[in-house]
């Protein structure tokens, strides 16, 4: 489960199509639920041990947790990409949390930089 904006730069480039829904949490907000096989019990453990499991806005559903699929006449939940095939595994869906979040932070402080360029240059020449 992550943030509107990571799940959908990961399901929009995903090939072939993850199996993917969206869950209103409030008004428009849409939280990002993949599907994933279930971790091994090494891949569970580690990432239990991360200290920055939460940092990349991705929240596992555990073992013994449950969670509501999408079903018709339940507009708050909303498939993304239809579950036809296999999910893919716990860590390559983790492992593209990580980089997709990274990516878009990367991005943002660099605008920002820019930003601050550009207004710097601005008053400096007006």
């Amino acid at each position: 489960m992550t943030s509107p904006s990571i799940g959908a730069d990961i399901s929009e480039t995903w090939d072939p199509p993850i199996p993917v829904f969206t869950v209103a949490v409030r008004d428009a907000i849409r939280s990002y639920v993949f599907v994933v096989t279930p971790p091994s019990d090494d891949e569970y453990r580690a990432w239990r041990g991360r200290s920055d499991k939460y940092k990349y806005l991705a929240v596992p559903v555990w073992r013994g947790g449950e969670i509501q699929l999408p079903t018709p006449g339940h507009p708050s939940r909303i498939w993304v990409s239809d579950p036809g095939g296999a999910p893919p595994r716990f860590t390559d869906v983790v492992d593209a949390v990580i980089a997709t979040a990274t990516a878009q932070a990367e991005a943002a402080a660099k605008a920002a930089v820019v930003a601050a360029m550009a207004k710097k240059s601005g008053a400096q020449g007006g």
